[in-house]
């Protein structure tokens, strides 16, 4: 079993087979709860480095709490985690786990004892329970301050309604970069940005950089045609003593060859989350349509 630190997704919710029961010397029955190699137990035991920078102590650490004297119809839960991991068990009775994950995708599993799931982070979860006096245990991979909620890692349905939003928007902007990427990297004119292959990048800008040799015109006039097809567009990065008040001061232009060269080639074309797909397909066109008419 893999415990990756990762904002998870309903298929990361793995039920974990309990073993038995064997009989004992006292005639009573052992079951075996969970029994994980040495890398997946290391693994359990690894956190997210800048969530954890986010809570004032060291919660690292593993411990086991139950929850018991739970009677019929009663919820509990209703929250999610950002660092902590849970081994959720049913030992007695039988309860109604409802989970969801950032991308609103849901599962409902009736666990009866003894089950159990591994709960990763960033998943909302909320029992129901089923039969009176059930008991559940849970153990987690980090401890906590009980007189300072900022140790306990526990965020309420209201605080992920508000995440999920976040992920929708983030989600919309990758699938449009991507689109983005796969057309213009076909344009020779043109250059795009790259990413680092192991960042997890959410841009709020989408830049491309013109190559004028490869032109009639330089990137003004792209800018102006792309407009002329109802593109909005803006320029960024311009040099900061191209500004009046560094102009008063004494800075010229030429100081800065690179950074001029590239505000000089650069146009930063629409990326919002309101973008439709036939809205990304005319930036597209549009780009094709101009830079085809201009090229040398």
């Amino acid at each position: 079993m893999i415990f990756d630190n990762k904002k998870s997704t309903i298929d990361d919710v793995i039920e974990i087979m309990t073993r038995g029961p064997w009989k004992t010397k006292s005639e009573a029955n052992l079951y075996v709860l969970f029994s994980f190699s040495y890398n997946s137990a290391l693994k359990y035991l690894e956190y997210d480095e800048k969530e954890l920078l986010e809570i004032p102590d060291d919660i690292r650490g593993l411990r086991s709490y139950i929850i018991d004297n739970l009677k019929k119809d009663s919820v509990g839960g209703l929250e999610f985690h950002k660092i902590r991991k849970e081994l959720f068990y049913v030992i007695k009775g039988t309860v109604e786990l409802n989970l969801e994950d950032m991308n609103g995708n849901k599962k409902t599993l009736t666990l009866d004892a003894p089950r159990g799931i591994y709960i990763p982070p960033y998943i909302m979860h909320t029992y129901k329970i089923k039969e009176d006096d059930s008991i559940i245990l849970c153990v987690a991979n980090t401890l906590f301050n009980p007189e300072d909620r900022r140790t306990h890692d526990t965020y309420s349905k209201e605080d992920f309604d508000q995440l999920k939003k976040i992920n929708k928007f983030i989600n919309r902007r990758k699938e449009i970069v991507d689109k983005y990427n796969i057309a213009f990297s076909e344009i020779p004119e043109l250059i795009i940005q790259k990413e680092i292959k192991e960042s997890d990048t959410t841009r709020h800008l989408y830049i491309i950089r013109i190559k004028s040799d490869t032109l009639n015109v330089d990137r003004n006039e792209i800018y102006r045609a792309l407009n002329a097809e109802n593109i909005g567009l803006q320029v960024h990065y311009i040099p900061v003593y191209y500004h009046p008040y560094y102009q008063k001061l004494g800075y010229k232009k030429g100081i800065c060859p690179k950074a001029e060269s590239l505000y000089g080639e650069i146009i930063t074309i629409p990326l919002y989350y309101s973008l439709t797909d036939e809205d990304v397909d005319s930036v597209i066109e549009a780009v094709k349509k101009v830079i085809n008419y201009y090229r040398k």
